[in-house]
């Protein structure tokens, strides 16, 4: 997933852009962590985003919050989902059940492009189906 795509899914959804539970203190610890496990530098972290050293060292000390822009070169760099490094800056809300998504992700992977399109065509179904419900459910209590 791009940035764009992600921007404008955050754009188009309808929840209020706050920071969300997942802090920074999460984020570095993870970015942290990350490094050591690949026993990586910010310098070198920081050559592979296409960023200066001193962008690493802000965002691991705490004075200035990670962007998209910066989580997407994370994302990049270590060869990870961006929608992960996301969540885990708080960028994006937190999966409701990580379990379940992660398997329909599994399952549109192995998918052909068609496919992949019907999976989300049904999926949308099913969730408009819901939201109808629950407007009706609201209807009759109101």
């Amino acid at each position: 997933m791009s940035i764009e795509t992600t921007k404008h899914f955050i754009e188009t959804q309808e929840f209020e852009y706050t920071w969300f539970v997942n802090t920074e203190t999460e984020f570095v610890d993870w970015l942290n962590s990350e490094l050591r496990q690949r026993e990586w530098t910010y310098s070198r972290l920081a050559k592979r985003m296409g960023v200066v050293p001193s962008t690493v060292s802000v965002v691991l000390s705490g004075k200035v919050l990670p962007t998209w822009e910066f989580c997407y070169g994370v994302a990049q760099s270590f060869r990870v989902p961006p929608e992960d490094v996301f969540r885990l800056a708080g960028l994006l809300p937190p999966v409701a059940n990580p379990g379940i998504v992660q398997a329909l992700v599994d399952v549109a992977r192995h998918l052909d492009e068609d496919n992949q399109t019907l999976l989300r065509d049904y999926g949308q179904f099913l969730y408009q189906r819901q939201q109808e419900a629950l407007t009706q459910e609201e209807k009759k209590t109101n």
